[in-house]
Protein backbone atom coordinates (compact mmCIF):
# COMPACT_ATOMS: atom_id res chain seq x y z
CA UNK A 1 0.00 0.00 0.00
CA UNK A 2 0.99 3.59 -0.55
CA UNK A 3 2.10 5.44 2.58
CA UNK A 4 -0.28 8.20 3.64
CA UNK A 5 0.40 11.17 5.86
CA UNK A 6 -2.53 13.14 7.19
CA UNK A 7 -2.40 16.88 7.83
CA UNK A 8 -2.78 17.37 11.59
CA UNK A 9 -5.53 19.37 13.22
CA UNK A 10 -3.14 21.45 15.26
CA UNK A 11 0.08 23.05 14.15
CA UNK A 12 3.66 23.02 15.42
CA UNK A 13 4.66 25.72 12.91
CA UNK A 14 7.40 23.66 11.28
CA UNK A 15 7.56 25.89 8.21
CA UNK A 16 8.23 28.84 10.48
CA UNK A 17 11.52 27.20 11.39
CA UNK A 18 12.52 26.72 7.76
CA UNK A 19 14.46 29.51 6.12
CA UNK A 20 12.26 31.60 3.84
CA UNK A 21 14.04 30.60 0.63
CA UNK A 22 13.67 26.89 1.49
CA UNK A 23 9.93 26.80 2.23
CA UNK A 24 8.76 26.46 -1.34
CA UNK A 25 11.37 23.81 -2.29
CA UNK A 26 10.33 21.77 0.79
CA UNK A 27 6.68 21.75 -0.33
CA UNK A 28 7.65 21.04 -3.93
CA UNK A 29 9.77 18.09 -2.77
CA UNK A 30 6.83 16.66 -0.80
CA UNK A 31 4.58 17.08 -3.83
CA UNK A 32 6.98 14.90 -5.82
CA UNK A 33 6.69 11.96 -3.41
CA UNK A 34 4.12 9.15 -3.46
CA UNK A 35 2.03 10.55 -0.60
CA UNK A 36 -1.51 11.83 -0.08
CA UNK A 37 -2.45 14.73 2.16
CA UNK A 38 -5.74 15.62 3.82
CA UNK A 39 -6.45 18.96 5.51
CA UNK A 40 -9.43 20.00 7.62
CA UNK A 41 -9.48 23.78 8.09
CA UNK A 42 -11.92 25.23 10.61
CA UNK A 43 -12.91 28.86 10.93
CA UNK A 44 -13.44 29.10 14.68
CA UNK A 45 -14.74 32.69 14.91
CA UNK A 46 -18.26 31.49 14.22
CA UNK A 47 -18.01 29.05 17.17
CA UNK A 48 -17.82 31.63 19.95
CA UNK A 49 -20.55 30.81 22.43
CA UNK A 50 -21.67 27.75 20.44
CA UNK A 51 -22.64 24.57 22.28
CA UNK A 52 -23.67 21.11 21.13
CA UNK A 53 -25.42 19.40 24.08
CA UNK A 54 -25.72 16.08 22.22
CA UNK A 55 -21.98 15.94 21.59
CA UNK A 56 -21.17 17.11 25.10
CA UNK A 57 -23.34 14.35 26.59
CA UNK A 58 -21.00 11.64 25.29
CA UNK A 59 -17.75 13.56 25.75
CA UNK A 60 -15.51 12.93 28.75
CA UNK A 61 -13.78 16.29 28.49
CA UNK A 62 -15.64 19.52 27.75
CA UNK A 63 -13.13 20.60 25.07
CA UNK A 64 -12.78 17.24 23.32
CA UNK A 65 -16.02 17.08 21.39
CA UNK A 66 -15.03 19.63 18.74
CA UNK A 67 -11.59 18.07 18.27
CA UNK A 68 -13.18 14.64 18.00
CA UNK A 69 -15.70 15.91 15.47
CA UNK A 70 -12.84 17.25 13.34
CA UNK A 71 -11.19 13.83 13.63
CA UNK A 72 -14.41 12.26 12.39
CA UNK A 73 -14.52 14.61 9.38
CA UNK A 74 -10.91 13.75 8.64
CA UNK A 75 -11.48 10.01 9.05
CA UNK A 76 -14.45 10.12 6.69
CA UNK A 77 -12.26 11.39 3.90
CA UNK A 78 -9.16 9.35 4.71
CA UNK A 79 -11.05 6.07 5.11
CA UNK A 80 -13.13 6.49 1.96
CA UNK A 81 -10.03 7.34 -0.08
CA UNK A 82 -8.02 4.46 1.40
CA UNK A 83 -10.86 1.98 0.86
CA UNK A 84 -11.12 2.92 -2.83
CA UNK A 85 -7.35 2.75 -3.25
CA UNK A 86 -6.84 -0.56 -1.44
CA UNK A 87 -9.72 -2.23 -3.27
CA UNK A 88 -8.32 -0.97 -6.57
CA UNK A 89 -4.81 -2.24 -5.78
CA UNK A 90 -5.52 -5.46 -3.86
CA UNK A 91 -9.15 -6.32 -4.52
CA UNK A 92 -10.17 -5.83 -0.89
CA UNK A 93 -10.24 -3.09 1.77
CA UNK A 94 -7.13 -3.02 3.97
CA UNK A 95 -6.89 -1.59 7.47
CA UNK A 96 -4.95 1.61 7.96
CA UNK A 97 -2.96 2.54 11.05
CA UNK A 98 -3.85 5.87 12.66
CA UNK A 99 -0.87 7.74 14.11
CA UNK A 100 -1.57 10.83 16.19
CA UNK A 101 1.01 13.37 17.25
CA UNK A 102 0.75 13.93 20.99
CA UNK A 103 -1.18 17.06 21.87
CA UNK A 104 -1.15 18.37 25.40
CA UNK A 105 -4.48 18.32 27.20
CA UNK A 106 -6.21 15.90 24.85
CA UNK A 107 -7.30 12.38 25.76
CA UNK A 108 -6.33 9.98 23.00
CA UNK A 109 -7.89 7.15 24.95
CA UNK A 110 -11.12 9.06 24.40
CA UNK A 111 -10.34 9.32 20.68
CA UNK A 112 -10.10 5.54 20.55
CA UNK A 113 -13.38 5.23 22.46
CA UNK A 114 -15.04 7.77 20.18
CA UNK A 115 -13.95 5.94 17.01
CA UNK A 116 -15.16 2.66 18.49
CA UNK A 117 -18.52 4.30 19.29
CA UNK A 118 -18.85 5.60 15.72
CA UNK A 119 -18.12 2.12 14.38
CA UNK A 120 -20.83 0.60 16.57
CA UNK A 121 -23.33 3.30 15.61
CA UNK A 122 -22.55 2.74 11.93
CA UNK A 123 -22.92 -1.03 12.31
CA UNK A 124 -26.32 -0.62 14.01
CA UNK A 125 -27.54 2.05 11.58
CA UNK A 126 -27.75 4.62 14.35
CA UNK A 127 -24.89 6.96 13.45
CA UNK A 128 -25.71 10.63 13.79
CA UNK A 129 -25.11 12.73 10.67
CA UNK A 130 -25.30 10.27 7.81
CA UNK A 131 -24.38 12.52 4.88
CA UNK A 132 -20.82 11.24 5.16
CA UNK A 133 -19.73 8.23 7.21
CA UNK A 134 -16.26 6.80 7.87
CA UNK A 135 -15.59 3.58 5.99
CA UNK A 136 -15.02 1.20 8.88
CA UNK A 137 -13.89 -1.56 6.57
CA UNK A 138 -10.45 0.07 6.78
CA UNK A 139 -10.59 1.50 10.32
CA UNK A 140 -9.92 -0.46 13.51
CA UNK A 141 -9.95 1.58 16.73
CA UNK A 142 -7.22 -0.72 18.08
CA UNK A 143 -4.80 0.41 15.37
CA UNK A 144 -4.12 3.79 16.95
CA UNK A 145 -0.72 5.01 18.09
CA UNK A 146 0.15 8.28 19.81
CA UNK A 147 3.74 9.49 19.53
CA UNK A 148 5.91 12.57 19.91
CA UNK A 149 5.94 14.38 16.56
CA UNK A 150 9.72 14.82 16.57
CA UNK A 151 10.19 11.04 16.69
CA UNK A 152 8.37 10.32 13.45
CA UNK A 153 9.06 11.71 9.96
CA UNK A 154 5.41 11.31 9.00
CA UNK A 155 4.27 13.63 11.79
CA UNK A 156 6.87 16.18 10.76
CA UNK A 157 5.67 16.04 7.14
CA UNK A 158 2.11 16.52 8.40
CA UNK A 159 3.34 19.60 10.28
CA UNK A 160 4.67 21.06 7.03
CA UNK A 161 1.33 20.54 5.30
CA UNK A 162 -0.65 21.99 8.19
CA UNK A 163 1.67 24.97 8.43
CA UNK A 164 1.47 25.62 4.67
CA UNK A 165 -2.32 25.80 4.83
CA UNK A 166 -2.25 27.89 7.98
CA UNK A 167 -0.06 30.46 6.26
CA UNK A 168 -2.37 30.41 3.24
CA UNK A 169 -5.53 30.98 5.27
CA UNK A 170 -4.08 33.41 7.81
CA UNK A 171 -4.40 36.48 5.61
CA UNK A 172 -3.63 39.91 6.97
CA UNK A 173 -0.25 38.94 8.39
CA UNK A 174 3.22 39.53 7.02
CA UNK A 175 3.74 35.80 6.54
CA UNK A 176 0.55 35.25 4.55
CA UNK A 177 1.45 33.20 1.49
CA UNK A 178 -0.58 30.73 -0.57
CA UNK A 179 2.19 29.37 -2.80
CA UNK A 180 3.32 26.76 -0.27
CA UNK A 181 -0.16 25.22 0.01
CA UNK A 182 -0.71 25.52 -3.74
CA UNK A 183 2.59 23.72 -4.40
CA UNK A 184 1.17 20.64 -2.66
CA UNK A 185 -1.75 20.24 -5.08
CA UNK A 186 -0.45 17.11 -6.84
CA UNK A 187 -0.45 15.26 -3.51
CA UNK A 188 -3.67 16.55 -2.02
CA UNK A 189 -6.25 13.76 -2.05
CA UNK A 190 -9.07 13.98 -4.56
CA UNK A 191 -12.06 11.84 -5.45
CA UNK A 192 -10.23 10.69 -8.55
CA UNK A 193 -11.81 13.34 -10.73
CA UNK A 194 -9.49 16.18 -9.83
CA UNK A 195 -11.90 17.62 -7.24
CA UNK A 196 -10.13 18.44 -4.00
CA UNK A 197 -12.83 20.44 -2.18
CA UNK A 198 -14.47 18.33 0.49
CA UNK A 199 -11.90 15.57 0.09
CA UNK A 200 -8.23 16.50 0.38
CA UNK A 201 -9.16 20.03 1.49
CA UNK A 202 -12.19 20.44 3.74
CA UNK A 203 -13.37 23.81 5.04
CA UNK A 204 -15.58 24.05 8.13
CA UNK A 205 -18.24 25.10 8.93
CA UNK A 206 -20.25 23.40 6.21
CA UNK A 207 -22.11 26.58 5.27
CA UNK A 208 -18.77 28.11 4.36
CA UNK A 209 -20.36 30.50 1.89
CA UNK A 210 -21.75 32.39 4.89
CA UNK A 211 -18.29 33.07 6.29
CA UNK A 212 -17.17 36.66 6.11
CA UNK A 213 -13.79 35.81 4.63
CA UNK A 214 -11.71 38.32 2.76
CA UNK A 215 -10.71 37.61 -0.83
CA UNK A 216 -7.20 36.88 0.44
CA UNK A 217 -8.53 34.28 2.89
CA UNK A 218 -10.65 32.72 0.16
CA UNK A 219 -7.78 32.43 -2.32
CA UNK A 220 -6.38 29.05 -1.27
CA UNK A 221 -9.84 27.49 -0.92
CA UNK A 222 -10.89 28.76 -4.33
CA UNK A 223 -7.66 27.31 -5.69
CA UNK A 224 -8.78 23.91 -4.36
CA UNK A 225 -12.27 24.18 -5.85
CA UNK A 226 -14.45 25.94 -3.32
CA UNK A 227 -16.98 28.35 -4.81
CA UNK A 228 -16.90 30.95 -2.05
Amino acid sequence: MTLFFVGRLHIEWLLREVYQHKKLPVCQALAAENLRFFVVASNKKNMRGYRNPQAEAVTLHKHNYFYNYCIRVLLERVSQWCARRSISETGEPRHVKLVFSKRGGHSYRHVETYIHLLAKQSENGRIYQTANVPDFRVIDHRLIEVIEHNKNAGCQIADVVASAFYQAANAGTKKWNTEYAEALRDRMASRGDGHYAGCGVTLLPWKNWTLKLTDAQKKVFRFYGYAI
